[in-house]
């Protein structure tokens, strides 16, 4: 798999398994994404439409081959669901301020397309990870204590904030207009927050969906103060996306 011979390794996979189903224990995702890339994705391609294979345009496999977020070129993505991330690439606009608790990946995305970016991390190894990307509009500060991660939006200056990524006391610091980005919406552990962001009048649009990296559905939810954002998208047949384009743009139509 380092190699990239992914078809060799994919055949060596299938004779282990074959051979010792306790291989596969603990390491089953890991597993199944070595198999995905090890498809015959050539052959694939040939059959479809040129540029309209969106596991290949959008970066979805290469997303498993870099083991991170990836964009088709090896760009950064935000661990989103891109379903998600096509909406908010097309209202984020270059004079936005974001705030971000945790960092990683999609820092560094949203470093290239808004005025600045405060990301707040309380794991040292990720802050550092982060803070190599050099990246050149963003502040960056490591909130080891958990009461000092939860409340540095409280003293980070620029707020409010044209975008959050998330925490429960969020709405307090978004602008008007803006939007709180919250992800692994569908998990249970977070029917509670949900449910206080709603009952304080917030809109909130659910976007399922294939995420970078994984075999699996997940949700991201943007929730909304108002609707006044929504007429900043683009319309379907000119949006241009980092996910790559769409069959009917592919086709030149």
């Amino acid at each position: 798999m380092n190699s990239g011979e992914f078809e060799r390794a994919t055949a060596m996979i299938e004779q282990t398994l074959a051979a010792d189903g306790r291989f596969a224990e603990g390491r089953q995702v890991e597993l199944a994404n070595w198999l995905g890339m090890g498809a015959n994705w050539r052959l694939i391609g040939r059959l479809l439409p040129s540029h309209t294979n969106s596991l290949f345009t959008g970066g979805w496999l290469n997303s498993l081959v870099h083991g991170r977020p990836a964009d088709a070129e090896g760009g950064m993505l935000p661990w989103l669901s891109y379903s998600a991330i096509n909406f908010i690439e097309g209202v984020v606009r270059a004079d936005w301020r974001v705030f971000e608790w945790g960092s990683g990946t999609s820092t560094a995305w949203w470093d290239s397309r808004v005025e600045h970016i405060h990301a707040i991390e309380h794991e040292r190894q990720y802050h550092d990870q982060v803070a190599a990307f050099g990246l050149a509009n963003l502040t960056l500060r490591l909130c080891e204590a958990s009461e000092d991660y939860v409340g540095a939006i409280d003293s980070a200056a620029g707020g409010p904030f044209d975008a959050i990524i998330i925490d429960g006391e969020a709405p307090a610091h978004l602008k008007s207009g803006g939007i709180l980005i919250f992800d692994d919406s569908d998990r249970a552990a977070h029917r509670d927050s949900l449910v206080h962001l709603r009952d304080g009048g917030l809109k909130r649009i659910d976007f399922f969906g294939l995420g970078p990296s994984f075999l699996y559905r997940k949700c991201t939810s943007v929730i909304l103060s108002d609707d006044a954002i929504l007429t900043l998208a683009a319309l379907p047949s000119e949006k241009r996306s980092c996910l790559g384009p769409t069959i009917s743009q592919a086709m030149g139509e």
